[in-house]
Order: C-alpha cells, then sequence, then structure tokens
C-alpha cells in the first residue's frame, strides 16, 4: 500500500511540474514599454506571464525589417483608425500605430464629418426654397440651403433674411411638430403648416 501511494504521490508531482499554471497577476506591474511583434500588431501576454512578451509573437514567414527599439518611445494617447473602423496597426520598424499602415480599401470612403467643435454658425436662419429650415450638409458644421432637397415646382424667392429677428417662441402645428418657414419669409409661423386632410 505504502508503494502505491508514494508512486501516486511521484506522478502528481511530476504532473504538476509539467503543467504551467497562469500566475496570479492581481498586483502585477507590467513595465509602460509597447511590445510590438515582427509583423507589426501588440506582442499577446504568454500563458505563463502577466504582461505582454516578444516572446508570445507569433513567428513571421517572410523577412521583415527588424524593429526599432521602442524602450524610450513616447506614443500618443489618440487612437488611430483605419478607414474601415478599425484601430491602426504599427507599421513595421516603428513603435507606435499609424494609420499608414492600414490595408488599402477598395470601396471609396464618404468623406469624415469635419470637428465643429469649435465652429460658430451665424445667427442668420437659412431657409429652403420649401420654406423649411436649411438642414446641416454632411461635410459642413452650420445649416446651408446648399443642402435642400430639389424642388419640382418653383416657389416664391427667399427674402434676405440677414437683418430678421425672429422670436424665440416654439411654434407649432396642429400635429405636435415645429412650425415651417413660409415661403418669402424668415420666421416660422403656423400659417406654413400642412392642413389635415381629415
Amino acid at each position: 500500500m505504502k508503494v502505491f501511494l508514494s508512486l501516486l504521490l511521484t506522478i502528481g508531482i511530476a504532473y504538476g511540474a509539467v503543467l504551467p499554471s497562469k500566475p496570479d497577476c492581481a498586483f502585477t506591474m507590467c513595465m509602460a514599454v509597447f511590445q510590438v511583434c515582427p509583423d507589426g500588431t501588440p506582442a499577446p501576454i504568454p500563458a505563463d506571464s502577466c504582461c505582454p512578451s516578444l516572446s508570445a509573437c507569433k513567428a513571421v514567414e517572410a523577412p521583415v525589417k527588424p524593429i526599432t527599439n521602442c524602450a524610450s518611445t513616447m506614443c500618443t494617447m489618440s487612437i488611430k483608425l483605419c478607414p474601415d473602423g478599425t484601430r491602426a496597426p504599427v507599421p513595421v520598424g516603428e513603435c507606435c500605430p499609424h494609420v499608414k499602415a492600414c490595408k488599402a480599401v477598395e470601396t471609396p470612403v464618404s468623406p469624415a464629418k469635419p470637428d465643429c467643435s469649435s465652429t460658430f454658425c451665424a445667427m442668420v436662419i437659412q431657409q429652403c426654397p420649401d420654406g423649411t429650415p436649411a438642414p446641416i450638409p454632411a461635410d459642413g458644421c452650420c445649416p446651408s440651403t446648399s443642402a435642400c432637397a430639389a424642388v419640382q415646382t418653383p416657389v416664391k424667392p427667399i427674402t434676405n433674411c440677414a437683418f430678421a429677428m425672429c422670436t424665440m417662441s416654439i411654434k407649432l402645428c396642429p400635429d405636435g411638430s415645429m412650425a415651417p418657414i413660409p415661403a418669402g419669409e424668415c420666421c416660422p409661423h403656423v400659417k406654413a403648416c400642412k392642413t389635415s386632410g381629415t
């Protein structure tokens, strides 16, 4: 019986020594060095470690440009995105992500919306020929008549509203929607509301 127990104990110890166990990473502090694999992707965390390591990178089949020493490199905190919406990879031989490493997109991409955070639009009410307020174009920050839908029927010309002063009260149509601007005028009014057929 003693022989059997000692045999089990020996097998258990040998088996435990062979299988690597995942370390407790709760209090591990990794160095703030951006590890980059030869293919430009961030280095993964090995199964027996808590921090990214180049030893866990996949083997590269084709020879690549040697990796730059990124130990003292500081990358910006801004997130670089490729045209398809994925994060930009790190170019080979560099240390920080960049859009120049994105894969070429074959389909045309619509123009990006401009940053309108510091744009101030004029207080002039732009209106479309049908009397509705002018929308904001996809590539702009302020309402513009260039974004108005094409009008099928001729309408009364738009009045110059550069010096018009509209009241701040909200005009509502009977259906609860905001009253549009009547053709040839500058301010919203209920008389331009669509009449109900009922």
